[in-house]
C-alpha cells in the first residue's frame, strides 16, 4: 500500500520503530529523574482515573514543584492502565511504586484528586505504606534514615475544578437543562428520522436551557449552519 503511493525509500520495520520509541522513553525517563533530583525538594501530586472510550481503566499522575531558582516545574509522572479494581488501595500502590521509581516518594507534600471516596482511601493507604520506611517530618523520635512531609488524609486536597463542575451540574439540572449526552442522542435520532417524525420528545422539555443547548449543538454540527 505504501509503495502504491509512489514512496521509494526503504520502509522501516515495525520492530525498529518500537526500539526507537523505547529508547526515546528511556531517555525521557532519565531526564525526568535528573530534573526531579536537581530541582525538587517537595512535590505536589495530582492524579485521576477514568474509563477510556475503548473500555480501559486509565490512570494519570502529574507533579508540580518549585525549584531553587524559584521557577515552577510540572511534569506528567505516569500514564498507565489500571490493573485490577479501581480501589483506593490499588491507586495508592500505583502512586507509591511510581514515585519510588522517580526518587520522590519522601518528597510528596500533597495529593489532589476528585472527591470520590477511593481517593480518601488512597491517601490513607499511601501514608501507611510510607510510614514503614520514613519518619514524619516533625517526629521527635526518628527511627528511619529519612523523613516525609505527607500526612495521609490531612495532605489530600479536593480538586476545586471537580467540585465546581458538580455544583454547575446540579444548578443546570435544577433548571431542566438536560445533559450533553441526551442532547446529542436526541440530535442523532433527528438526523436519522428528520424533525417532522412523530414520537420525538425534547429531553428535559421543562427547561429553556435544554432547548438552547440542542439548538447550539445542531448549529455546530454543520459548517454551513455556522456560516449562516
Amino acid at each position: 500500500m505504501i509503495r502504491s503511493t509512489g514512496y521509494t525509500r526503504p520502509i522501516i520495520r515495525g520492530d525498529i520503530i518500537a526500539n526507537r520509541v523505547n529508547k526515546k522513553l528511556e531517555a525521557s525517563e532519565k531526564d525526568l529523574i535528573a530534573l526531579l533530583e536537581r530541582t525538587s525538594v517537595i512535590v505536589a501530586i495530582s492524579f485521576d482515573g477514568w474509563t477510556s472510550t475503548n473500555n480501559l481503566s486509565m490512570f494519570a499522575m502529574n507533579g508540580k514543584w518549585v525549584g531553587p531558582d524559584m521557577k515552577i516545574y510540572q511534569a506528567c509522572l505516569d500514564f498507565v492502565e489500571i490493573k485490577g479494581a479501581y480501589s483506593g488501595k490499588n491507586l495508592a500502590q500505583l502512586v507509591y511504586k511510581r514515585c519510588k521509581q522517580l526518587g520522590i516518594l519522601q518528597k510528596i507534600i500533597s495529593v489532589t484528586g476528585d472527591n470520590a471516596s477511593n481517593n480518601d482511601t488512597c491517601a490513607r493507604h499511601l501514608y501507611k505504606m510510607m510510614t514503614y520506611i520514613y519518619d514524619e517530618h516533625l517526629d521527635p523520635i526518628p527511627v528511619h534514615a529519612q523523613s516525609m512531609r505527607f500526612k495521609g488524609e490531612a495532605s489530600k486536597i479536593d480538586c476545586l475544578a471537580h467540585v465546581n463542575n458538580l455544583v454547575v451540574k446540579a444548578i443546570l439540572e435544577s433548571l431542566g437543562s438536560s445533559t450533553h449526552k441526551k442532547a446529542c442522542e436526541f440530535l442523532d435520532r433527528v438526523k436519522d428520522k428528520g424533525w417532522e417524525s412523530e414520537g420525538f420528545a425534547m429531553p428535559s422539555v421543562a427547561g429553556d436551557i435544554a432547548v438552547l443547548r440542542i439548538v447550539v449543538l445542531w448549529m455546530n454540527r454543520s459548517p454551513q449552519r455556522v456560516q449562516e
